[in-house]
């Protein structure tokens, strides 16, 4: 997906303000800032799949970096009465909330390297079509 600067700012901004209201709920909650501390990177374990290549890379990371994962667990744990699946549901939400914020998104397995935007590719007609011979 592309986003225009403006579209991309409103993106991250969205991003900062979920990020900023799970912080609030995970506060109300009561819960260990040392697991909050010890989980906020593991989603990024998720990355790991790039040891078999760009495809199953960007695959697993992008299936740990959607928001229907730790919303469900959420929905579950409060289901379940489970302060523990509630607190990890919070901690995997804001770690993409925050990412996002970032500029981080998905990976595309297309662009191994996903912080450098590609070129646009042109083709030879638009490429010679502003010279003169």
């Amino acid at each position: 997906m592309h986003l225009n600067f403006f579209g991309e700012r409103i993106f991250r901004l969205e991003a900062a303000l979920v990020f900023g209201l799970l912080i609030a709920v995970y506060i109300r909650t009561d819960a260990s800032w040392l697991l909050f501390a010890l989980l906020f990177l593991t989603p990024d374990l998720s990355a790991l799949g790039y040891i078999a290549g760009p495809k199953p890379g960007a695959g697993s990371y992008n299936i740990g970096h959607t928001i229907v994962w730790p919303v469900a667990l959420a929905i579950i744990a409060m289901a379940a009465n489970s302060s523990l699946m509630l607190s990890i549901g919070i901690i995997w939400g804001a770690h993409i909330a925050f990412d996002r914020s970032m500029g981080y998104g998905f990976k595309n397995p297309d662009n191994p390297n996903p912080g450098k935007r590609r070129k646009k590719q042109t083709s030879h007609r638009e490429s010679s079509a502003g010279r003169q011979d």
